[in-house]
């Protein structure tokens, strides 16, 4: 308690006092500590699984406005893309 009797202000008392209240309440419930670090960990984990940030097979339609038959080639040889429509 040493802290809160240090040249501090008022806020900064105020979280120290707030934390020390928290902590004594961890060691009282061992179930509300459990729930603190398992809870974010099953979910990173649940989610870590179930989200995919990549993309394939999106439809797609090309249209050139310059009729340039070449211009497709790129788009094709990427897997990500499905072309649909060629309107070149």
């Amino acid at each position: 308690m040493e802290l809160l009797n240090a040249q501090l202000p008022r806020y900064m008392k105020l979280i120290i006092a707030q934390c020390v209240k928290e902590i004594a309440q961890f060691r009282r419930d061992r179930l509300t500590l459990a729930l603190a670090f398992l809870l974010p960990f099953i979910s990173l984990i649940i989610f870590g699984f179930a989200i995919r940030l990549e993309s394939k097979d999106i439809p797609l339609i090309h249209w050139c406005q310059l009729k340039q038959k070449g211009s497709i080639g790129c788009i094709t040889k990427n897997i990500r893309f499905d072309v649909l429509s060629d309107t070149s």
